[in-house]
């Protein structure tokens, strides 16, 4: 099962020599001196699978009662995970993410990422940023902290964010208790596309809000369209409304639509390709059955 992330990097550095000599530490720390500081962006994509025949991150450790906690309480993984220019996990090899990351949420999905992003290439070959800090998953802006790294990123300091397609816009007074996050409402704009990779072709977005309406399961209530942007049903739509429970296939009404859909109805089947609890993303095969004139 492999899931991708994007990650970008905002930080801040103290250029203490010029950066194209040689960085050997003993020659560095005889000439550090303090001046102005750099800001430096970067932004990559790390793959982190954990199941499958060749899995990057594996489960090293867990607590007694962690397989029957909603959010895998206690579970602790070690990864070696690839960072690529782009989506594609085939695109240019970066680095590699290496660390740990453990789910400390007992009633949230949140990890403590303890991670370095070791860098291979180009102007950063051999140099390294540390990331220690919590990644809590259904937040809408998840930011950890970079406290520190080598090479030419040593003395940085900085954060790691993630762009993400879905915020939480509402929650009741008690969801932080829930253990299934009941009352936690998201506004998601998700892209569509023809295969399980991010980067095969784009189909449209799925537009609409989710909530958590689940009490003592799992549960989601889903109400979104199926924008498609291209193709023979360009500029048309499907209205999925209904429960999408936290069982391997979901089956949610089409209740209408737009274009070449109009006065339609069917039914939305879907499966759960793949959840990373590092990042928070999801990937959701979608097939769709529908009758309309």
């Amino acid at each position: 099962m492999t899931k991708i992330g994007s990650i970008l990097v905002v930080i801040s550095l103290v250029a203490v020599t010029p950066w194209a000599q040689s960085f050997r530490v003993e020659s560095w720390t005889t000439k550090l001196e303090a001046k102005q500081e750099t800001v430096t962006n970067l932004q990559f994509y790390f793959h982190d699978t954990v199941s499958g025949k060749n899995p990057s991150a594996i489960r090293v450790a867990q607590a007694a009662d962690t397989e029957k906690s909603l959010t895998l309480f206690g579970a602790l993984l070690v990864a070696d995970d690839p960072l690529t220019e782009t989506p594609d996990p085939n695109s240019k090899l970066l680095g590699r993410a290496q660390g740990l990351y453990g789910s400390v949420g007992k009633t949230e999905l949140g990890l403590i990422m303890a991670l370095s992003f070791c860098f291979s290439d180009g102007i950063y070959n051999g140099s390294s940023i540390s990331i220690l800090g919590k990644n809590s998953a259904l937040s809408p802006v998840r930011e950890m902290p970079i406290v520190g790294g080598t090479g030419l990123f040593r003395l940085a300091r900085g954060f790691a964010g993630k762009n993400v397609t879905a915020v939480r816009v509402a929650h009741a007074t008690s969801t932080a208790k829930s253990p299934t996050s009941f009352g936690l409402v998201f506004i998601m704009d998700d892209p569509l596309t023809e295969g399980l990779k991010p980067t095969s072709k784009a189909l449209g977005r799925a537009q609409g809000l989710y909530a958590f309406s689940g009490r003592e399961e799992l549960s989601l209530l889903m109400a979104f369209n199926l924008v498609f942007t291209t193709g023979e049903y360009n500029g048309s739509t499907l209205t999925v409304l209904g429960r999408n429970p936290a069982v391997p296939h979901r089956e949610m009404p089409i209740i209408g639509g737009s274009g070449i859909f109009r006065l339609v109805r069917g039914v939305a089947l879907a499966k759960l390709r793949s959840f990373n609890m590092n990042t928070g993303n999801a990937l959701i095969e979608y097939n769709v059955v529908v009758i309309h004139y």
